[in-house]
């Protein structure tokens, strides 16, 4: 069996990712701020947690309380869960939890 293996190019590999090249997701220009939202308060720690994967382990001290600003990536996130930064951790968040 003859294979070809093509190589992609930057643009191409944008297209496929969905529009974020991949070695960019950490590149902290394509971060907004927001607002953290609706974290309902049951106890008096209760707050927005960034995990490892999407609805995966958390990370340990990475957390945010209503109203409290956060950093998103603007255009990368796995269904409903989006692409978080805090001092130095990537991970993800609820999109339930931020406006």
């Amino acid at each position: 069996m003859n294979c070809r293996m093509n190589s992609l190019g930057d643009e191409d590999l944008e297209k496929v990712s969905g529009g974020v090249y991949f070695n960019d997701t950490k590149d902290l220009k394509h971060f907004v701020t927001c607002t953290v939202c609706n974290v309902i308060n049951y106890r008096l720690d209760s707050c927005l947690e960034m995990c490892l994967t999407p609805n995966g382990k958390v990370i340990p001290g990475v957390s945010w309380v209503n109203g409290e600003a956060i950093l998103v990536h603007k255009d990368y996130n796995e269904g409903g869960w989006l692409f978080a930064y805090k001092d130095g951790h990537y991970g993800f968040v609820s999109s339930n939890n931020v406006r």
